[in-house]
């Protein structure tokens, strides 16, 4: 178990799923929570956004190498044009793969017509801890336009509890 804090100023920043079924909040004050969190075993440490955001830059390369395009939203999440990719659900299962190997770092890949339903299909898959597939697959009845041709990939990426 485990929760992350910003700075040094004690805030939860991050929780993995043991500490937040402890009900450790995000956002909490650390000396609110500390005695809990000992008593449980939660380990807390501090942030590192030099190394989140050297690990960041790597996972973007890659993914920038992999497909046709990306476009970068934030520090940890990044969609890809898979438009004219023949197998948009193996590319998703390649990338997860390099990325677990080259950088150790797992993902969360969300297959879609939209930006939406595909960071939608990231959140559910995490949200439902199923690590062991590979890909969030594009469920056409959950598809606003199933007719569109234009795929887009939603990546979680460095540090990314299974939170969001």
């Amino acid at each position: 178990m485990l929760a992350s804090f910003r700075y040094n100023d004690g805030c939860v920043i991050a929780r993995s799923a043991e500490a937040k079924a402890l009900g450790i909040g995000m956002g909490a004050a650390y000396y609110k929570v500390r005695d809990e969190m000992r008593r449980q075993g939660v380990i807390a440490r501090s942030s590192n956004y030099t190394l989140y955001a050297d690990i960041s830059n790597r996972v973007m390369r890659i993914m920038a190498d992999m497909l046709p395009s990306i476009e970068v939203y934030s520090i940890d999440e990044a969609w890809g044009d898979m438009s004219g990719v023949a197998d948009p659900a193996g590319l998703g299962r390649s990338i997860r793969e390099r990325l677990a190997r080259e950088i150790g770092m797992p993902v969360g890949v969300g297959i879609s017509t939209t930006k939406t339903l595909a960071k939608l299909r990231v959140s559910e898959f995490l949200c439902n801890r199923l690590m062991s597939d590979t890909v969030a697959p594009n469920r056409r009845h959950h598809e606003q336009d199933a007719t569109s041709h234009h795929r887009r990939a939603a990546g979680s990426a460095p540090g990314q509890l299974p939170e969001s």
